[in-house]
């Protein structure tokens, strides 16, 4: 993976992490909560929080070089 496809996942990881926490009212984070929803529903937010650290943490390991 090169180091800017990383560093992209990691920044795009974190804000969904974020936005997911302080259960934003992005429109960005609203569209992907709206699809989230039909399959999680009421633990939307603790998925999507979860997937955004996860998403973060694979682009760390692209960036030091484990994937």
């Amino acid at each position: 993976m090169g180091a800017v496809w990383a560093v992209i996942l990691v920044v795009i990881g974190l804000r969904i992490g974020l936005w997911a926490r302080a259960s934003s009212t992005s429109p960005i984070y609203r569209l992907l909560r709206a699809r989230a929803a039909l399959m999680w529903g009421e633990r939307t937010d603790r998925f999507m929080a979860v997937s955004g650290v996860m998403m973060a943490v694979w682009g760390l390991a692209g960036l030091i070089g484990i994937w």
